[in-house]
């Protein structure tokens, strides 16, 4: 005998209160970032245009792949990404540093429920690893290098993303 499907809402109210402190902290996230940008916390892109990790802009735009190739000192994926965005956006556009903005807030997002997720899979108590999370998540080193264009944030993220995962392939 099976059961009958829930509807949408009961289906989300459950999914929901599966996951509490999970969208606790994705609301937490939004509102401490609409605050930040409300006090005046914008997304530094100039670094684009004079840090030594990134490759000219000028080779960026003309000549993407081979410099890629060639500059393979400096991180290609990550200059490779610039140069997608600068075939878009010029460095100075408001454009360019909204695509990277967003890409870096949604990277700050998904590193915040991940360190939620690593903590209560290694066995912490949900309380304490959503105030480990939250905590890293509100420190203002996370929020200055959230918007600044280097790639410390992206790799961060990636870390505690591997972290997570790894514990999950572990466990299954």
């Amino acid at each position: 005998m099976s059961s009958a499907p829930l509807p949408l809402t009961a289906r989300v109210r459950a999914l929901i209160a599966q996951h509490r402190g999970g969208c606790a902290l994705a609301l937490l996230f939004v509102a401490s970032r609409a605050v930040a940008y409300a006090r005046g916390l914008r997304f530094d892109a100039s670094p684009a245009t004079y840090f030594v990790q990134i490759m000219d802009v000028e080779l960026l735009l003309t000549d993407l792949l081979r410099t890629i190739a060639y500059a393979h000192t400096q991180p290609p994926l990550y200059n490779l990404l610039i140069g997608l965005v600068l075939k878009a956006f010029a460095p100075d556009d408001a454009g360019f540093a909204l695509v990277f903005g967003l890409l870096y807030g949604t990277l700050g997002l998904l590193q915040t429920l991940a360190l939620y997720g690593l903590g209560t899979a290694l066995g912490a108590r949900p309380a304490i690893a959503f105030a480990v999370a939250a905590i890293h998540m509100l420190l203002p080193t996370t929020l200055q290098y959230e918007n600044w264009l280097l790639y410390s944030h992206p790799v961060a993220c990636l870390v505690v993303l591997a972290a997570f995962l790894f514990e999950r392939a572990l466990a299954t």
